[in-house]
């Protein structure tokens, strides 16, 4: 990863930083609750993160996806009275 010979930007490099701006945009959403597009802008950085070769990553990330796509766990039932 990082520059080539003539210090020109590699695909690797150019992935990583558009994976750091998918995750970037993905927190912002998430904090603001539009938990649609985070889980859609976490998606794009797991595949950027995939085309840097960073695949543990990449598979850490699409996990967080997952799990905003998960239903919240349903209320507890109120005890018996």
């Amino acid at each position: 990863m990082g520059q080539d010979h003539d210090g020109a930007s590699t695909p690797e490099s150019e992935a990583a930083e558009e994976a750091d701006w998918a995750l970037a945009t993905a927190a912002t959403l998430q904090s603001k609750g539009d938990l649609d597009g985070a889980r859609t802008w976490l998606r794009r950085a797991a595949e950027h993160l995939m085309d840097a070769g960073l695949d543990d990553r990449a598979l850490d990330v699409a996990k967080q996806a997952a799990a905003l796509s998960e239903p919240p766990p349903a209320p507890a039932p109120p005890p018996a009275a």
